[in-house]
């Protein structure tokens, strides 16, 4: 973020997203990034939801702006994936594949997602890898521009 707003801002690290919402909302620090879990604060008035990190609005709250449309070239967002060991038969990773996309799909699962702020879109495994490089790549950029270095 401080890379591509030009801002100088204090990294504070916190084992989780609750601590750091309870200091936000206190004022101890003056900005942060969540996932939906923060949400019934925004809801609450403890804290302003000033802008999401994805690509598009966000469904629950449309009229916020995203990142991307304000300084442009700004997307983050969180995603989980599904491996499995790399010799697995094609016809049962398909299979694997195929039951998960339904699973994701079922109504009460969407349900689920929506009323807790997220949604989820299967992605097939022939793009996947494409998906992680593109990801490996841009973290690899952010690491070696901001000179992050691994500590220990």
């Amino acid at each position: 973020m401080n890379i591509r707003l030009g801002t100088k801002t204090i990294n504070v690290p916190y084992r989780g997203t609750t601590p750091m919402l309870t200091d936000l909302a206190a004022g101890t620090v003056d900005v942060g990034f969540a996932d939906a879990t923060g949400w019934p604060m925004v809801e609450q008035g403890t804290l302003r939801l000033l802008a999401v990190s994805s690509g598009e609005a966000w469904a629950r709250s449309p009229e916020t702006p995203t990142l991307d449309s304000r300084v442009g070239n700004f997307r983050v967002t969180n995603w989980y994936g599904l491996v499995a060991p790399p010799k697995l038969p094609e016809p049962v990773l398909k299979r694997f594949e195929d039951e998960a996309a339904k699973a994701l799909a079922l109504p009460k699962v969407q349900q689920a997602y929506a009323a807790s702020g997220f949604s989820a879109s299967p992605l097939p495994h022939t793009q996947f890898h494409p998906f992680l490089e593109q990801e490996i790549e841009l973290w690899d950029s952010v690491i070696g521009t901001a000179k992050i270095e691994k500590e220990g």
